[in-house]
Parts: C-alpha cells; structure tokens; sequence
C-alpha cells in the first residue's frame, strides 16, 4: 500500500492537464505559482481523455511520453485546493523522473495519476499532449466541448468574458 503523499511549497508539479496555462484550471495556480519548465516530458505513462480532462495512467512503455509544465506552488491554501482537488477526482500524487527539454536536464516531480488503469483504449491520446487535444476539441474558456456544449453563442460570451477577464 502507497503511503499518501502531502505536498509541499518544496514540491515540484508535472501539470499535463487543465491546470496547464492557457486552459480553464490554470487561474488556480496563476498568482500563485513558479514556472520551472513550459516544456517537459515523463516517461513510461500513457495520456487519456475522461471528456473535458486527462488523466495519466503508468505503462511499461518507456518510450511513450506526456507532455507538461512543471510548477513550484508557493500558497499552502492553493497547494491544498489543488490536491483536494485532483483526489477527489479519483487522482494519486506519485513522484517520477521529468525531462525539461530546454536544459535536457532531468527534474524530480509529482505527478497527479489516475487510480482507475481500466480504461478505453480509444480514449489514448497519442500525441501525449493535453493542450493540443483540448485546443482540437474544448473550448479554453469554459471547458465545454464546443462541437456539443458551446453553441455559438454561447461560445462568443465565453470570448468576451475571456477578453474582459485578462485571459
């Protein structure tokens, strides 16, 4: 059994997800957070789609690779809203090896992976990248997938909303 890790400012954070900037969870962290590395990859886990979010599941692949940010978060109450967040989601906080491919240097992190291995193998998402699947599908200011929630209208309030907002 899995002791339950509680982060820390001290940790690191591989965020692949919503949590990512540029998408709708992102103003969570924003004020509050470092960037460590805008290009990062971990291996030996596989990305898939549970609708409008990922999830990251470990695999004996090593060679296939998520695509994330990694974050020092530097607020106690947003490091717990986050976890509370990711936990109650069905995630666990694991710690893995990332690569930030600007320096090529190797970087400890925590990674939020999803308790549930079974899923759908259509729901793979190949690229390992979150955001480039989001931007394909979802909407980046409500999250909603703009094909079957976002009706036009709807989707152009998000628009301005955004703009009004400073997103």
């Amino acid at each position: 059994m899995q002791e339950t890790i509680n982060p820390t400012k001290e940790t690191l954070f591989f965020l692949y997800g919503s949590l990512r900037e540029g998408l709708h969870n992102h103003s969570i962290i924003k004020n509050h957070s470092e960037l460590i590395s805008k290009t990062a990859v971990i291996n030996g886990f596989e990305l898939y789609t549970l609708g409008s979010y990922p999830c990251v599941i470990p695999t004996q692949k090593k060679d296939n690779v998520v695509i994330g940010e990694i974050y020092k978060i530097n607020d106690d109450d947003v490091i717990k809203r986050v976890h509370l967040m990711e936990i109650h989601s069905g995630y666990k906080l694991v710690e893995t090896l990332a690569l930030d491919l600007i320096s090529n240097k190797p970087i400890n992190v925590f990674v939020y992976e999803y308790k549930n291995t079974n899923l759908n193998p259509k729901d793979k998402i190949e690229s390992g990248d979150w955001v480039k699947e989001f931007n394909r599908k979802y909407c980046k200011y409500c999250g909603g997938e703009i094909e079957k929630d976002c009706l036009k209208d709807i989707h152009k309030k998000c628009e301005m909303y955004a703009k009004e907002k400073g997103f």
